[in-house]
């Protein structure tokens, strides 16, 4: 049986350095289609957090415990979307000498 593989964050190098706090706690990378929670506000990716509600018998926040049961417990997050969609990136071949 071939499982799906799960999208995870963005593992792209940054021009500039990404603000940390911002990273998505399940995954640690910077966070594809961001989503925040409402407990505290948190980032993640919208499929780490879709991946730890279908695997978890208690869907709880990663950072403050906080019960994530229900619905509208987390939202797309269109401010770090934009922010994200605006830093530059560099090539993946940058290490062979590309310049972009």
């Amino acid at each position: 049986m071939n499982k799906k593989e799960i999208i995870r964050g963005f593992d792209y190098r940054f021009v500039e350095k990404f603000p940390e706090s911002f990273t998505c706690l399940i995954c640690t990378l910077v966070p594809r289609e961001a989503h925040q929670v409402i407990c505290c506000g948190k980032i993640y990716c919208k499929n780490c957090l879709d991946e730890l509600k279908r695997k978890s018998d208690y869907f709880n926040c990663p950072n403050c415990r906080s019960s994530l049961e229900g619905e509208h417990t987390y939202f797309p997050d269109k401010n770090m979307i934009t922010m994200i969609d605006n830093f530059a990136i560099y090539c993946n071949n940058k290490d062979n000498g590309c310049k972009w």
